[in-house]
């Protein structure tokens, strides 16, 4: 490790393990996308457990009240039997209350240095940070039910991780930061890459939710801003393996990580040792590579097809009463083909490209390129979505990027890209030539 990647590092190190430590009162809240579900005012964090839920009450709220205040209006100016609906209009507020009740809220108080929740403020009643083993994000799939059907939508969990003191999984989660914070510092000393059944076990033994979002970029950010804030272990649980990361390394791109050996890569991905998929290909070029596959357009084929011989079949029946109408339908459907088998090959085609600046993703229709995302700044590689729509996402601080891919291609292609990462930051760029 070079002296600059040692220094800069240290600094991170410091930071962390600092930032627990700090008066409540230059406590500051995060930036960005979640500060809808975490505030800070006056060295207490607030944390909404579905912000979603509570959007809704106050969109109930809202509701009964102009309802309220036009009904009266109406009553004052036409008609005076019309009082009787203010009431009606007030009951909006009933289920707004009830609906507002699930975004039940966490407080951190970082003067008292316990947790609270519900309306208790008692120190009795809270939990203190000392038996805080850790953060937990996780992922899971929730399935929605409406008037036209169901469907699955992601959301993301933030927890607490309670333990007492006499818990073994202190004792273990320290031994495990130890030997971690000297491989970023000393780089000679191994380190756990994934949880140990027995640790991962004992870390799940009593969670304390405290966030349910759909939201994977600001429930991200508030973690990493909780395990920074808080000096604690983040554990990764958004997709297997689950993965444990100290304050000290939270700062660190996916690179730098895989290069050091504190995270290996995805020994469990299909096709790790095989061929590629079907349609999917891998290029390595100086300083990055590209990775191609295409989509499966069969039944896209088979439609343009299916359109070619209904144009011949209607210029058959034309051409029984006049034959011109037979010549200029078959001869719209011969010059239509190549079109549509062209357009439907391309259509199918993808890209990842990534280099030492950047991550770039192209796709169709038409050749989009999506938003690129720096190369530095990617911090992990989940396989997730839901089974109608699966995705591979490369994860930073401040967005994610989503490709839509299939369960197997998604893990080929995320075992490339973790290899890649960590050929990258181990050499040197190469000069042009």
């Amino acid at each position: 490790m070079s002296t600059v990647k040692k220094s800069r590092v240290g600094r991170a190190g410091k930071r962390a393990s600092t930032a627990a430590s700090q008066p409540a009162r230059r406590l500051r809240a995060p930036v960005g996308r979640t500060q809808r579900l975490l505030k800070v005012e006056r060295g207490v964090a607030r944390l909404r457990l579905r912000p979603d839920r509570s959007f809704g009450a106050k969109m109930l709220y809202l509701f009964g009240f102009v309802f309220a205040v036009g009904m009266v209006l109406v009553a004052l100016f036409h008609d005076d039997d019309g009082w009787w609906l203010v009431p009606l209009a007030l009951l909006f507020l009933v289920p707004g209350y009830l609906y507002g009740l699930a975004d039940r809220e966490t407080r951190l108080d970082f003067e008292r240095k316990r947790v609270f929740q519900g309306k208790g403020t008692s120190v009795a009643g809270g939990i203190p940070f000392t038996n805080l083993a850790g953060i937990l994000a996780l992922a899971r799939t929730e399935l929605v039910r409406t008037d036209q059907g169901s469907h699955e939508v992601r959301r993301f969990v933030l927890g607490l991780l309670v333990a007492d003191d006499a818990a073994p999984v202190n004792e273990m989660v320290q031994a495990i930061r130890r030997d971690r914070v000297a491989l970023i510092r000393d780089g000679h000393q191994p380190a756990p890459h994934e949880l140990a059944p027995r640790l991962e076990r004992e870390l799940f033994t009593q969670v304390i939710t405290v966030v349910d979002y759909p939201d994977e970029t600001a429930v991200w950010q508030a973690a990493e801003w909780l395990a920074k804030k808080l000096d604690l272990p983040l554990v990764d649980a958004c997709s297997s393996p689950t993965l444990l990361r100290v304050p000290e390394e939270l700062d660190l791109p996916l690179g730098e990580r895989l290069a050091l050996g504190l995270q290996e890569v995805d020994s469990a991905a299909a096709y790790a040792s095989g061929p590629a998929p079907d349609g999917a290909g891998f290029k390595r070029e100086r300083d990055g590579f590209t990775l191609t596959w295409r989509e499966d357009r069969s039944f896209d084929i088979g439609m343009m097809l299916g359109l070619e011989l209904l144009l011949v079949a209607i210029g058959v029946w034309l051409g029984r009463d006049d034959s011109a109408g037979f010549w200029i339908s078959t001869g719209f459907a011969v010059c239509l083909l190549p079109l549509v088998l062209l357009v439907t090959q391309w259509h199918g085609t993808n890209q990842i490209v990534v280099d030492r600046k950047r991550v770039q993703v192209t796709r169709g229709p038409f050749g989009k390129r999506l938003v690129p995302l720096a190369t530095a700044s990617v911090e992990a590689v989940r396989l997730g979505g839901t089974s109608a729509y699966p995705l591979l996402s490369l994860v930073s601080d401040r967005r994610v990027l989503k490709v839509r891919m299939a369960p197997p291609l998604a893990r080929w292609a995320k075992q490339h890209i973790e290899r890649q990462l960590r050929a990258l930051h181990r050499e040197p760029p190469k000069a042009p030539e």
